[in-house]
This record gives C-alpha cells, structure tokens and sequence, in this order.
C-alpha cells in the first residue's frame, strides 16, 4: 500500500503549507520555546513553538498552548482537525546548528510527519518545501540547516489506528 494512501493526512498538510508558512514566518524568533539542550543538539540552537502536547504537557510547563493556538489560527484549525492528534508545532533549527543522528521513543501506532516550510538550499534538492514527508521516529534521523536562515518545519504526530511496525516507514534524507 502507498504511503499517500494510508496516511491521508500528508495530502492535507501539504495543501495548507503555505497558511504554515505564512504562520510561522510571522513570528519572532523569542516565541518559540528553547528545546532543553540534550546530547543531541546546542540548546538554543532548536526550538519549538507548540500548538499541542498531549501527555508532554508538563514537560513544557512555560507554553501556553492556548495563546500559542491563538497567534496561529488556521494553523491550529488545520492540525486540530487531524484524528489521533498527539503533538504539533513550529520547530526551528537555528542557521548553522544540527540535531546530531538519534532515536526518539514513541508508541508503536505514532507516526510523525514534517512539512518543510523553510529549508535550505540543498536540503530542497530532495524535499520540496510545502511538502510532507512522514518520519519513524524509532529509525535514527538527524538534521542540519547549513544556510545563514532559520530552517523551519511543521512537525505533527498523529496515532494511528493501526502499529506502524519497524521499517515499515522508508528512511527519508539526502540519496547516498
């Protein structure tokens, strides 16, 4: 079965990228939450403006989840009409900074998809911005913005009614 087919939500994402990116670029860089610097990145060089959390909410008691859907409306009214809606957000990745290769923990049926709203040059090469790409979280994945612009997506994770087994997602980044 097609990825498209089964996960008729990237159709969706991808047809309001331009309302995203409209959003997101409106807001100052102050407004997005720091992400906790980890092994895997500088803090302050990733960071979050987020419209949902879920059961992460009191990892984040400094959001104001409504506030933030206020500012972005038609964000939030696309992404809130997503069934099985987990988390959604802006995530910025400063120029120059990287998400070094890990794995995410995450339930069996949630899968994560991307729109890629600003991005660099060479990342462009093999994702389009506007378009959604969907990602296992499981599978190691990394970033990097090697452009002097903040590279900008929106980031949603949906349950689904089903297990999204190992592989099952095909890795996604630049041809080897």
């Amino acid at each position: 079965m097609k990825h498209r087919e089964r996960f008729g939500f990237l159709e969706r994402l991808e047809a309001h990228a331009d309302v995203f990116r409209n959003e997101a670029l409106s807001l100052e860089e102050e407004s997005f939450y720091c992400m906790p610097e980890a092994a895997n990145y500088s803090g302050g060089s990733w960071s979050a403006y987020l419209l949902q959390l879920d059961q992460f909410q009191q990892d984040f008691p400094l959001v104001s989840l409504e506030k933030n859907r206020e500012r972005c409306p038609k964000t939030w009214a696309v992404v809130s009409a997503l069934p099985g809606l987990v988390i959604a957000g802006f995530m910025r990745l400063a120029p120059n900074a990287e998400i070094r290769p890990h794995r995410d923990k995450r339930d069996d049926d949630v899968i994560r998809a991307h729109v890629g709203l600003q991005l660099p040059a060479d990342e462009q090469l093999y994702w389009p911005e506007g378009s959604a790409r969907l990602r296992d979280i499981r599978a190691l994945h990394a970033a990097q913005n090697r452009s002097d612009r903040p590279r900008l997506t929106l980031c949603v994770n949906a349950r689904m009614p089903f297990v999204i087994h190992d592989g099952e997602i095909p890795a996604w980044g630049p041809p080897q």
